[in-house]
C-alpha cells in the first residue's frame, strides 16, 4: 500500500475486508486438495506437492477472474473512480501477494502439520465432525443427482428465479442507492433572491428565516435533553447552489445536536422549519437542506438545451412545476441566472443626447456632439 501511495482509510479497509474472504476460499481449496492426497497414504511432502499441483489451475483462474472483474474498474473517471481505485489497489495487491503465498508457503507449512501428527491418530472430536461433515457430502451429492435427472425442472425453476429476481428491482421492491444518506450535524438555508435586490431587503427575509427557525428550536427542543440547535451563522453573498456573488444571496448555517443525543431526524427539522417560514415575496428559492459529501450529485438532475433564453425559462418553471407534484421532491432550482439586463444605444450621425437621457447615463458614456 506504501508503494501506490495508498494509505489506511475507510476505503482501504473495506478492500482489506473483502480480500479476507477470497483468500480463506483459496486456503480452503489447497488444504483440502492436500488433505485429500495424503489420506491415499502419501507422504505429506507427496501430498502437499501433489494436492497444490491439482487445484493450480483452478486457483489461479479464480485469481484471473477477481483480476479482471476489479481491475476494470480503473479505468472509470470521476470522483468515483477515485474512491473505487484505492478499493481496487488494495485489493488487487492481496489476491497477488496471496497467490504466492497460497502456492508457495501454505504448502510448506502444511507439510509440517502433516509430518507433526502423522503419527498420532484423530482425537474422538475430530473423527464426529468429519463423520458428520461425510454425511453432509454425500447428502448434498445425492440433491445433485436428483437435480440431474430432473434437469429440465431444474433449468426451469433457476430461470423462474432470475425473472423474481429482475422482477424485485423493476417494480421498486428493492431499492438500489450508490450512497447511503447519513445524517449529518449540520443544516443550511441558501436564500436566492433576484439580482440586484439590496442587501436590506435580503437581511429581512434572513431575519424572518431566523424568527421561524426560533420557533421550530423551541417546538422540537422539547424532546432533547438540551437546545436542539447549539450554532448559527449567517453568510451574505454567498449560495453553494448558484456559481455567483451579491447581495441577494445569503446562507444560514446550523449547528444541531450530535446524532448520537438528538431524537429529532434532520429531514422532520428541516421540514418543520420550512412550514414555519411560509411563502416569502420577491425570493426565487430558499434551499433547506443537510450539505452532502459524496460524488454521488443530486438526486434529479434534469437538462434543458434550446436557442431562446425566454424559451428556456418557461420550460425550466414547467419542468419545476411537474417535479413539484411528486411526493418527497424539495430544494428545486434551475441554474439559468440571465444577469442584469443591459441596452446599447447608438445615436444617428448629427444627433445628440437628450438632456432627460443624459442623467440616466454614465458621464463617460456621453460625448459632445458638435452641431
Amino acid at each position: 500500500m506504501v508503494l501506490f501511495g495508498v494509505s489506511i482509510n475507510m476505503i482501504s479497509m473495506i478492500a482489506l475486508l473483502m480480500a479476507i474472504g477470497i483468500l480463506m476460499d483459496d486456503a480452503i481449496v489447497i488444504s483440502e486438495s492436500i488433505e485429500h492426497e495424503y489420506a491415499k497414504g502419501k507422504t505429506p511432502g507427496q501430498a502437499s506437492i501433489d494436492g497444490t499441483k491439482k487445484v493450480f489451475r483452478g486457483v489461479f483462474s479464480s485469481y484471473l477472474t477477481s483480476a479482471f472483474l476489479f481491475g476494470s474498474l480503473l479505468m472509470m473517471k470521476g470522483d468515483i473512480g477515485q474512491i473505487l481505485g484505492v478499493l481496487l489497489v488494495v485489493l488487487l495487491s492481496v489476491l497477488t501477494v496471496s497467490l504466492i503465498e497460497a502456492m508457495l508457503v501454505l504448502p510448506h507449512h502444511l507439510k509440517h502439520s502433516l509430518e507433526h501428527a502423522h503419527e498420532k491418530g484423530r482425537p474422538a472430536w475430530r473423527q464426529r465432525i468429519d463423520d458428520g461433515f461425510l454425511r453432509m457430502r454425500d447428502a448434498a451429492g445425492r440433491a445433485a443427482d436428483t437435480a440431474i435427472r430432473y434437469r429440465y425442472l431444474t433449468l426451469g425453476l433457476a430461470l423462474a428465479m432470475l425473472v423474481f429476481s429482475v422482477g424485485l428491482i423493476a417494480t421498486g421492491m428493492v431499492k438500489f442507492k450508490a450512497f447511503p444518506d447519513l445524517e449529518g450535524n449540520t443544516v443550511d438555508a441558501r436564500v436566492l433572491l433576484p439580482q440586484g435586490t439590496p442587501l436590506e431587503e435580503t437581511e429581512a427575509v434572513v431575519q424572518h428565516l431566523l424568527e421561524a427557525l426560533d420557533k421550530t428550536n423551541r417546538e422540537l427542543s422539547r424532546n432533547e435533553p438540551e437546545p436542539l440547535v447549539r450554532n448559527v451563522q449567517v453568510t451574505f453573498g454567498a449560495h453553494a447552489d448558484v456559481p455567483e456573488n451579491g447581495a441577494h444571496l445569503a446562507t444560514i448555517t446550523l449547528d444541531v445536536l450530535n446524532t448520537e443525543i438528538r431524537h429529532t431526524a434532520m429531514a422532520e427539522l428541516t421540514g418543520r422549519w420550512r412550514q414555519n417560514s411560509g411563502d416569502l415575496p420577491d425570493v426565487i428559492s430558499i434551499q433547506f437542506r443537510e450539505p452532502k459529501v459524496g460524488p454521488a450529485g443530486r438526486a434529479i438532475h434534469v437538462r434543458l438545451s434550446g436557442d431562446s433564453l425566454d424559451d428556456l425559462s418557461r420550460a425550466s418553471w414547467e419542468v419545476q412545476n411537474w417535479l413539484r407534484g411528486y411526493q418527497g421532491v424539495s430544494n428545486l432550482l434551475d441554474d439559468l441566472r440571465p444577469g442584469k439586463p443591459q441596452f446599447s444605444v447608438r445615436l444617428l450621425p448629427g444627433r445628440r443626447v437628450p438632456d432627460w437621457m443624459r442623467g440616466l447615463l454614465p458621464s463617460s458614456c456621453v460625448r459632445p456632439i458638435r452641431d
